[in-house]
Protein backbone atom coordinates (compact mmCIF):
# COMPACT_ATOMS: atom_id res chain seq x y z
CA UNK A 1 0.00 0.00 0.00
CA UNK A 2 2.87 2.38 0.81
CA UNK A 3 4.32 1.88 -2.66
CA UNK A 4 0.96 2.52 -4.34
CA UNK A 5 0.57 5.80 -2.45
CA UNK A 6 4.14 6.85 -3.25
CA UNK A 7 3.69 6.06 -6.95
CA UNK A 8 0.40 7.97 -7.00
CA UNK A 9 2.03 11.04 -5.41
CA UNK A 10 4.86 10.93 -7.94
CA UNK A 11 2.29 10.67 -10.75
CA UNK A 12 0.29 13.61 -9.37
CA UNK A 13 3.39 15.78 -9.07
CA UNK A 14 4.56 14.70 -12.53
CA UNK A 15 1.23 15.65 -14.10
CA UNK A 16 1.34 19.01 -12.32
CA UNK A 17 4.87 19.61 -13.58
CA UNK A 18 3.87 18.70 -17.13
CA UNK A 19 0.95 21.11 -16.95
CA UNK A 20 3.33 23.87 -15.90
CA UNK A 21 5.70 23.07 -18.76
CA UNK A 22 2.85 23.02 -21.27
CA UNK A 23 1.55 26.32 -19.91
CA UNK A 24 4.92 27.98 -20.45
CA UNK A 25 5.66 26.48 -23.87
CA UNK A 26 2.30 26.44 -25.67
CA UNK A 27 1.31 29.42 -27.79
CA UNK A 28 4.82 30.71 -28.45
CA UNK A 29 6.01 32.01 -31.80
CA UNK A 30 2.51 32.48 -33.18
CA UNK A 31 1.58 28.82 -32.77
CA UNK A 32 -1.95 28.10 -31.56
CA UNK A 33 -2.35 26.89 -28.00
CA UNK A 34 -2.97 23.18 -27.58
CA UNK A 35 -5.04 21.40 -24.94
CA UNK A 36 -2.04 19.59 -23.44
CA UNK A 37 -2.13 21.64 -20.25
CA UNK A 38 -5.83 20.94 -19.74
CA UNK A 39 -5.28 17.21 -20.25
CA UNK A 40 -2.36 17.17 -17.79
CA UNK A 41 -4.44 18.94 -15.14
CA UNK A 42 -7.36 16.59 -15.75
CA UNK A 43 -4.98 13.66 -15.30
CA UNK A 44 -3.77 15.16 -12.02
CA UNK A 45 -7.32 15.51 -10.74
CA UNK A 46 -8.16 11.96 -11.82
CA UNK A 47 -5.07 10.57 -10.06
CA UNK A 48 -5.91 12.52 -6.90
CA UNK A 49 -9.48 11.21 -6.84
CA UNK A 50 -8.25 7.67 -7.52
CA UNK A 51 -5.70 7.92 -4.68
CA UNK A 52 -8.33 9.22 -2.25
CA UNK A 53 -10.74 6.45 -3.27
CA UNK A 54 -8.07 3.77 -2.86
CA UNK A 55 -7.15 5.04 0.61
CA UNK A 56 -10.81 5.21 1.65
CA UNK A 57 -11.60 1.69 0.38
CA UNK A 58 -8.43 0.33 2.00
CA UNK A 59 -9.50 1.82 5.33
CA UNK A 60 -13.00 0.35 5.03
CA UNK A 61 -11.59 -3.09 4.20
CA UNK A 62 -9.17 -2.94 7.13
CA UNK A 63 -6.01 -3.01 5.02
CA UNK A 64 -4.74 0.20 6.63
CA UNK A 65 -5.23 1.48 10.17
CA UNK A 66 -5.06 5.01 11.56
CA UNK A 67 -1.92 5.55 13.64
CA UNK A 68 -2.60 8.83 15.41
CA UNK A 69 0.67 10.34 14.22
CA UNK A 70 1.55 13.51 16.08
CA UNK A 71 -0.70 12.86 19.06
CA UNK A 72 0.16 9.26 19.91
CA UNK A 73 2.94 10.04 22.39
CA UNK A 74 0.85 12.59 24.26
CA UNK A 75 -2.13 10.27 24.39
CA UNK A 76 0.04 7.48 25.78
CA UNK A 77 1.02 9.78 28.66
CA UNK A 78 -2.58 10.81 29.23
CA UNK A 79 -2.02 14.38 28.01
CA UNK A 80 -4.67 14.88 25.32
CA UNK A 81 -4.18 18.62 24.74
CA UNK A 82 -0.45 18.66 24.01
CA UNK A 83 2.40 20.01 26.11
CA UNK A 84 1.32 22.10 29.08
CA UNK A 85 3.17 25.00 30.68
CA UNK A 86 4.00 24.78 34.35
CA UNK A 87 3.91 27.71 36.76
CA UNK A 88 7.51 28.75 36.01
CA UNK A 89 6.86 29.13 32.27
CA UNK A 90 8.93 26.12 31.20
CA UNK A 91 7.40 23.28 29.29
CA UNK A 92 6.62 20.08 31.03
CA UNK A 93 5.26 16.70 29.99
Amino acid sequence: MKYLIAIAFVGILGALGLAGIFMLRDGRDGKPKSSKMMRALALRVALSVLLFTCILVSYWLGWIQPTGVGRGAWLARGNVFGPQKNTRGRRCC
